[in-house]
């Protein structure tokens, strides 16, 4: 009986331990609530670990922020001096480019002063012409290389540079007796009959084709390949301009004007790769290459004409629905003419120039086939077997 009396003393005991540690709890939570966080931590602070109250830090917390608003006041003031020293800098800097401009611009012979010193609208370069802004590009970039004399050695060299394509537009090298000769002084004059069509001449990032590698073609004396720099090499207007008119005209049945130049080019480029890789000028080199390529073109036309006249039988007698689909386009002669042609890559030129009709015709209209003819191309087999064109 006794036993049971403790037992229940002890449960009592217990219950009421743990109802005062939660109500506790709850009492230390409302405080808690009822405070701000900073009010908070100074009450942890005094109760719990002893701190003074905060009044008593007044003075060392004015001293503080008075020492950080100094510290802020000074790193301001700093940035304030490194931004007017780099704002001073570059309003020299800019000041020196601008007169090392003009001392170099006033030096410039005039008739080609303005050219000369033309100014790019690309991001890329700071003047039109390439040559010039390799003589000019390292003192723009580092003024403070510039020295006194600068200025006149940079327009001597420029102006020695430019007074050369005086002699380069004259085209007296080149002799109205030879037939490549005559067309090609014929050719350069109608593209540069004056200096502002040199200057013209447009190459990438809005800049001509008057480059460092120009000059040095230039100092060699190599005014023809010169001139064929600045065309980039690309003759083949020529070809068109001698070509007997019968037979352009013939060929201007099917082809149209793009045609006939991309036949053109592809002709030049046959005969003519030598002329970005030779050192001299030969003359009978050149006129050899000239009637090659003249003759190569004829027979690239004639090839066409017969091809139009098959093609022609091939639609007249077709029958069966499957051939009849091909021809749906009343203009299918004229548009596979002009994809031999044109041809963005060249296979199918190629591949007509060496085979012949039949396969053509399915190279062009079988697509599956097309892809397995390019795939022999690539591999380098059989294209040249089939040849019916050398």
């Amino acid at each position: 009986m006794a036993e049971c009396t403790d037992g229940k003393n002890a449960t009592a005991a217990a219950n009421a331990a743990s109802s005062a540690a939660a109500n506790h709890a709850a009492g230390r939570q409302a405080q808690a609530d009822a405070l701000s966080n900073i009010e908070w931590i100074d009450t942890y602070l005094t109760d719990n670990l002893g701190a003074p109250p905060v009044e008593e830090y007044s003075e060392f917390i004015e001293a503080f922020a008075d020492i950080t608003d100094r510290a802020r006041r000074i790193a301001r003031e700093k940035e304030d001096i490194k931004r007017d020293k780099r704002v001073k800098k570059q309003a020299n800097r800019r000041a020196a480019t601008d007169k090392f401009l003009a001392d170099v611009t006033a030096l410039i012979d005039e008739p080609f002063r303005e050219k000369a010193m033309e100014s790019s609208s690309s991001s890329f370069k700071r003047f039109v012409t390439p040559f010039v802004e390799d003589l000019m590009g390292p003192y723009l970039r580092a003024v403070s290389s510039i020295k006194k004399n600068t200025p006149t050695e940079l327009a001597k060299e420029i102006n020695t540079f430019l007074r050369s394509l005086d002699q380069l537009l004259a085209m007296n090298f080149l002799s109205d007796d030879d037939a490549f000769e005559s067309a090609a002084k014929a050719f350069f004059r109608e593209s540069f009959p004056n200096m502002d069509a040199v200057f013209n001449a447009r190459s990438y990032f809005g800049c001509n084709r008057l480059d460092s590698n120009f000059r040095d073609i230039m100092k060699e004396n190599l005014f023809f390949k010169a001139l064929c720099d600045l065309k980039e090499y690309d003759l083949s207007p020529m070809i068109l301009a001698t070509e007997p008119s019968a037979s352009l005209v013939k060929a201007s049945k099917y082809l149209n004007e793009y045609s006939l130049k991309r036949v053109a080019q592809r002709a030049w480029k046959k005969h003519f790769d030598f002329l970005k890789t030779d050192e001299s000028f030969d003359s009978t080199k050149n006129t050899r290459a000239f009637q090659e390529t003249h003759n190569y073109f004829g027979k690239v036309l004639a090839k066409l004409d017969e091809y139009s006249t098959w093609l022609d039988a091939k639609r007249e007698a077709a029958k069966s629905e499957e051939e009849l689909r091909v021809w749906q386009n009343t203009d299918k002669v004229r548009l596979m003419l002009q994809d031999v042609a044109n041809g963005y890559d060249s296979r199918s030129f190629s591949y007509f120039m060496t085979h012949d009709f039949e396969l053509m015709f399915k190279y062009q209209i079988d697509t599956s086939f097309r892809y397995e003819q390019m795939r022999l191309g690539w591999s380098q087999e059989g294209w040249e077997s089939n040849s019916s064109l050398s």
